[in-house]
């Protein structure tokens, strides 16, 4: 019997999506100020699952692939492992 993994919650925070992806929160701050969408729900900034899987494949706007050190970095999700 193969055991499935629980879903994800619909919207991550800042800080979920970011240990999603072994990312850090900065940088989630970054792809948002370059189109991931998101919305602040009062203090708090919800990002789409959905929303970050398509931004993630390139179906939205560009991540920029920018590690905080400045070094490019690949954000695909088969190669982290995740997928």
């Amino acid at each position: 019997m193969s055991e499935q993994l629980p879903s994800p919650p619909p919207y991550l925070t800042v800080r979920q999506a970011a240990e999603l992806l072994q990312v850090s929160e900065r940088t989630i701050r970054r792809w948002i100020q370059h189109g991931l969408p998101a919305t602040r729900i009062g203090q708090v900034i919800r990002i789409g699952h959905d929303d970050l899987m398509d931004f993630l494949s390139g179906n939205t706007a560009d991540p920029g692939g920018l590690a905080p050190s400045g070094r490019r970095m690949d954000v695909s999700l088969k190669n982290n492992g995740l997928f």
